[in-house]
């Protein structure tokens, strides 16, 4: 039994233990999806996204949708954490922030380029106001970046989000074609 004099202070101690236990849940979960970028590699891409968005649809009321163009198997195994991350941090601020009930993702693999675009039909956001200082979007973005890529942002206030990555088609340099290469240069 606590004293009555004590009973604010004891609340308030349990509401700072429980809003600490909520953020430590929330750094462990983070934690948790960052080392699964393997499952990436270790997996086809489109099957790593598609365990992402049903995770997404069974921890909430949100719809989900994936679409596949073009073959994704000759992606080299950087393309496929790259885009896989996107795919992570898009849907991580969808569950977050956007007060969604539909999200997409469409993964296409072209002659030129590959690329990733999750949509919501969220609240959007004005991204004027984006902290270039935190991880999330701008670390995708400086990920997408060191593979010759782009990210674009499509969003405003009342009308939800659209995350873009496009990375250069990328395929490695065999012995021969060095040699090719050297020899005519």
């Amino acid at each position: 039994i606590v004293p009555s004099d004590f009973k604010q202070r004891v609340r308030g101690r349990f509401n700072d233990v429980h809003a600490r236990l909520g953020a430590l849940d929330e750094s462990l979960r983070d934690f948790a999806h960052s080392i699964r970028s393997t499952t990436a590699v270790a997996r086809p891409v489109a099957d790593a996204v598609e365990s992402e968005l049903r995770a997404l649809e069974n921890a909430t009321d949100i719809e989900v949708d994936l679409e596949v163009q073009g073959n994704l198997t000759t992606l080299s195994d950087s393309q496929k954490i790259v885009l896989f991350r996107v795919v992570q941090e898009a849907l991580s601020n969808v569950r977050k922030h956007s007060e969604a009930s539909r999200v997409s993702v469409l993964l296409r693999n072209r002659r030129t380029f590959v690329d990733v675009s999750v949509a919501d039909d969220g609240c959007g956001f004005d991204p004027r106001g984006l902290d270039q200082n935190r991880l999330g979007l701008s670390g995708i973005s400086e990920r997408v970046r060191l593979l010759g890529g782009a990210v674009e942002i499509e969003t405003s206030a009342g009308v939800g989000t659209t995350v873009h990555a496009t990375l250069p088609q990328w395929r490695p340099s065999t012995p021969a074609t060095a040699t090719v290469y050297a020899a005519t240069s």
